[in-house]
Formats: structure tokens, C-alpha cells, sequence
């Protein structure tokens, strides 16, 4: 299965699960889930973790995974922990990506989340991004983040990505 198309498996099936909350169902997911990362572990070409949909034949974020594995997590309390922290740095990695590599500080945003390519603003490219920012936030939004350095008393003005004070010194 293509994984945009695991995405919306991934989607459907924690949305399933919630209604249904039987083992047979929440296994289905878990094993979804568990063979969508299989699979983006040996397909994914990029180093840094960067999710591309390769059904656009471009280096496109992948967006449908973003949503599908954000619903899971959200729905997805009873999931092993250690799946719940792998959807956890994916979400993230992708947000960061999103955030800091698909603009050039000029808010129009770019397909591909590797390294802002484009200049004129997209519908598409928009909705895409946003919607990851928007499901990006939400498996974090209980974290509290770590107290700046005592190094870097300007971290508290700076708006660092996901709580990460100071990282970048």
C-alpha cells in the first residue's frame, strides 16, 4: 500500500477504533501503523527525516500522513508508548520542517519541506502546511518546555521550535 494511501488507513482506522474500541480493530491499527513506518524507513530518500509523497512524483511533504498519524496519537491513548514516541518525532520532524525549511521567512510556503523552492504562493502548498503546523501542535501541547540556560537568557524571547531552548548555541 502507497503510504498516502496508509495515511488515510491510519486516519479512518483510529477514527474506527475510537467508535468501535475493540482488540481486533486496535490491533489493525497498530500493525498500520507499524508497517507504514517499515516502509517509510526503507522508501524515504532524504537524511532528515523530511516524509515526501511519493505519489506526486515530487519531493513533496506528505501531508495525509502528518493528519493520519496525528489522529492516531490523539485517539490513540492505548497504543504501546514507544509507538505513541515514534508519532511523536515524525510529527515533530515534520512540523520543523514545515516551520523552519519550506519558507524563506516570506510566509509563502513551498511544497517540498526539504528547502523552500517557492516564491509565489499556492493554495495547495498553504493548506498543506498549515495543516501540519496545526497537527504538529497537539501531541506537544501538554509538554512543558525546558528552562532556558542560564547562557541564553534571550532563549525566552526567541521562538524556538517545539520547547527546544537554546539548542541551536
Amino acid at each position: 500500500m502507497p503510504i498516502t494511501s496508509s495515511a488515510g488507513f491510519i486516519e479512518n482506522s483510529s477514527v474506527l477504533t475510537s467508535v468501535k474500541n475493540d482488540t481486533d480493530t486496535k490491533q489493525l491499527l497498530e500493525q498500520a501503523i507499524r508497517t507504514t513506518f517499515e516502509q517509510v524507513k526503507f522508501s524515504r530518500s532524504d537524511p532528515s527525516g523530511v516524509l515526501t509523497n511519493k505519489y506526486f512524483v515530487r519531493q513533496d511533504g506528505d501531508m495525509c500522513l502528518v493528519r493520519g498519524l496525528a489522529d492516531a496519537y490523539k485517539r490513540g491513548a492505548w497504543l504501546p508508548q514507544e509507538l505513541r514516541q515514534s508519532i511523536k518525532v515524525i510529527i515533530g520532524v515534520q512540523y520543523n520542517a514545515v516551520r523552519d525549511m519550506a519558507t524563506s521567512d516570506d510566509n509563502v510556503y513551498g511544497a517540498s519541506w526539504l528547502a523552500s523552492l517557492s516564491s509565489t504562493s499556492h493554495a495547495q502548498n498553504q493548506v498543506s502546511a498549515a495543516q501540519v503546523v496545526i497537527y504538529g501542535i497537539d501531541p506537544f501541547e501538554n509538554e512543558v518546555p525546558p528552562p532556558p540556560r542560564k547562557d541564553c537568557q534571550l532563549a525566552l524571547l526567541l521562538d524556538a521550535p517545539l520547547g527546544e531552548w537554546c539548542s541551536w548555541l
